[in-house]
């Protein structure tokens, strides 16, 4: 797995704890295109992302 930057996976967290799920959201999707091909992150972050999907009942074609 390539190097996932660990600051931007820190800010998402803050993000959550912050209710701030829309720029949460847009980091998870970042980090989605920047890294496709790694499907271990993309097991790491689903859950979050469902659920920010889920509470924001946002449609986001992530392809996992």
């Amino acid at each position: 797995m390539e190097k996932v930057p660990v600051k931007t996976i820190k800010k998402i967290e803050e993000d959550i704890e912050k209710n701030d799920l829309g720029k949460a959201r847009d980091r998870l999707i970042g980090l989605i295109s920047t890294y496709p091909n790694e499907l271990e992150l993309r097991k790491k972050i689903r859950g979050h992302l469902i659920c920010i999907k889920i509470i924001l009942q946002w449609q986001v074609v992530t392809g996992i």
